[in-house]
């Protein structure tokens, strides 16, 4: 009995490994190959995360093999393991011989269902294959399978949003410039330099096409496009991003820019020439539930208007309307911001206000109420060496004697600012609550803010802001270039050269002076001649010990950083 028991075991031993050597020939094979080619095609789809993955394929056979009788198989290897998925769906141990078929029949176009929610994490090393022939023979000879990525994909991308052009030349403007596909089917481009442009467009499958509107002319927009030319172009819209290929061979490159979306509702009175606001979530750049917007309106033409709003001219645009008539839905870009908006006035005068702010800075209106918090780093190059901390740079700007205090929360930050003093802005005498905090917790996009405004009569409201531009890095001085006194060169003019960090160009560049001496400190300005280079003239003062150079920078609405560089 023990004989046969010991016969027993070494013929489950030879049969083991002689299954263990054809699944590693196999594997061998297939991984030679491992993606389709030819006038056939497998396509995939890979969906779940890794400890539950699902992975499905189909099958569209070559046109010569189309009816013809064969067989598609579903192949999983693991290192000396082969399984076969059968046509009841189950997965079986192959130890040689012929391949089990997932069909067996006519051939066409297959669908098949490969794994469901499979934890792939215990299985290391494991790979999936679909293929197809008239045998077994005939799919591994001709190479008739491809091997199915485990990786899931991510999901599409839609189209409807606003879009940063990484990239472009005609189509859209180059580098910096935003653009907002409308669900409605409406466009508005707005170039780094405000520069704006409406159209309307139509996507079907992977065209598109453009209908321009409106554009900006002016001086600095340079050349546009005519309005009522069509531009007509192919698009290509994954989790990379979105391009653009037109028929002049002008093309775009964009990725989703992620922007918060307001909405305020209220009531317009013709008569009393204002819009009442009852709700609104919008931040700074926004109206505020509660108060009052009065509003000039000036000429309305059957797609445009303009009117006088807190003291700036706003030019709307809409598809069609009755001239002389407000009522319809209107589109705007601030050029100044970057911000977009969309104003849908009833006839009975109801108002419904949405909008995409970019930059939560109300550029718009310098003399009421303004509050932001800027996240950045800060840096200090001294003899000593380089230290860095991130700060958040708190705004607070409001007409002199209405607010009394400000409570600034958020996930890095809990703190209440009271006014520093007043300044003029714009010609307006405001309270200011600017302030640098520095924080441990790095700022995250999609991090909220929580402005709660004491008013001075006695009155509170909230204004939230939600993160969506983070730099964690800082602008380095790069000369001078030593921090004695004497590199400083006081009471001369002094060049300046700076980098910035990776991907930021930085219209707002701001560079302040001072020197200390025995009579107390002086400050001066300096001037900026681009992103990297400018100058300022460090003052001479009696028994100098210091002196420094503070070089700020604004970027995107929501980015401050500055470099200070010391002298001693």
């Amino acid at each position: 009995m023990k004989t046969w028991r010991c016969i027993l075991c070494f013929a489950c031993a030879l049969t083991l490994a002689n299954a263990a050597s054809a699944a590693n020939d196999l594997a061998a094979i297939l991984g030679a190959r491992g993606f389709a080619s030819g006038n056939f095609s497998i396509t995939e789809t890979a969906t779940g995360t890794p400890d539950k993955l699902t992975l499905k394929a189909t099958v569209q056979v070559a046109p010569e093999d189309t009816g013809k009788q064969g067989e598609v198989y579903a192949i999983a290897t693991l290192p000396g393991m082969a399984f076969f998925k059968d046509a009841k769906g189950i997965w079986s141990l192959w130890t040689g011989g012929s391949f089990p078929a997932y069909f067996q029949g006519p051939l066409g176009t297959h669908a098949v269902d490969i794994v469901s929610a499979l934890n792939s994490t215990q299985l290391p090393g494991i790979a999936f294959y679909v293929g197809y022939g008239l045998d077994q023979a005939d799919m591994l000879a001709n190479g008739k399978y491809s091997r199915i990525s485990t990786k899931p994909q991510a999901p599409p991308v839609a189209l409807d949003g606003v879009w940063e052009v990484v990239s472009g030349s005609g189509i859209f403007h180059g580098q910096g410039s935003y653009v907002v596909f409308d669900p409605s089917g409406m466009l508005v481009s707005v170039d780094r330099d405000g520069c704006t442009s409406v159209s309307s467009y139509v996507a079907s499958g992977n065209t598109i096409m453009i209908t321009v509107l409106f554009n900006q002319y002016d001086a600095s927009c340079g050349a546009e496009v005519p309005v009522g030319t069509v531009i007509q172009a192919g698009f290509t819209l994954d989790q990379n991003g979105l391009t653009v290929l037109a028929s002049d061979g002008s093309s775009a490159t964009l990725r989703k820019f992620t922007v918060p979306y307001y909405t305020a509702t209220g009531s317009y009175s013709p008569a009393a020439g204002s819009i009442v606001w009852a709700t609104s979530d919008f931040p700074c750049s926004g109206p505020v539930a509660g108060e009052t917007s009065i509003v000039s309106v000036g000429a309305i033409t059957e797609t445009s208007m303009t009117w006088s709003y807190k003291d700036k001219t706003v030019n709307w645009v809409r598809d069609a309307g009755a001239a002389g008539d407000i009522a319809g839905t209107w589109r705007m870009a601030d050029p100044g911001s970057g911000n977009l908006y969309e104003l849908t006035i009833g006839a009975n005068g109801a108002v419904t206000f949405v909008g995409y702010v970019a930059e939560c800075v109300d550029k718009v209106t310098p003399a009421t109420e303004e509050y932001s918090v800027w996240t950045g780093m800060t840096r200090r190059m001294g003899a000593d060496g380089e230290t860095s901390d991130m700060v958040l740079h708190v705004h607070g700007w409001a007409p002199q004697g209405m607010i009394g205090q400000i409570a600034l929360s958020g996930p890095s930050l809990s703190a209440t600012f009271s006014s520093l003093g007043t300044m003029v802005r714009d010609g307006v005498t405001v309270d200011e609550f600017t302030t640098d905090t520095a924080i441990a917790v790095a700022p995250r996009a999609g991090d909220v803010y929580t402005f709660t405004v004491q008013r001075k009569d006695g009155g509170t409201f909230t204004r939230t802001q939600t993160l969506s531009k983070i730099v964690l890095d800082a602008p380095r001085i790069t000369s001078p270039a030593g921090h004695g006194l004497a590199d400083a060169s006081l009471g001369q003019p002094l060049s300046l050269t700076w980098t910035l960090p990776a991907g930021i160009s930085a219209p707002g560049v701001n560079i302040m002076g001072q020197v200390c001496g025995k009579a107390g400190c002086m400050s001066v300005e300096g001037v900026a001649a681009g992103d990297g280079a400018g100058s300022i003239t460090l003052p001479f003062v009696d028994g100098a010990v210091s002196a420094s150079i503070d070089l700020r920078i604004h970027y995107a609405g929501e980015v401050f950083m500055n470099c200070w560089y010391e002298f001693r």
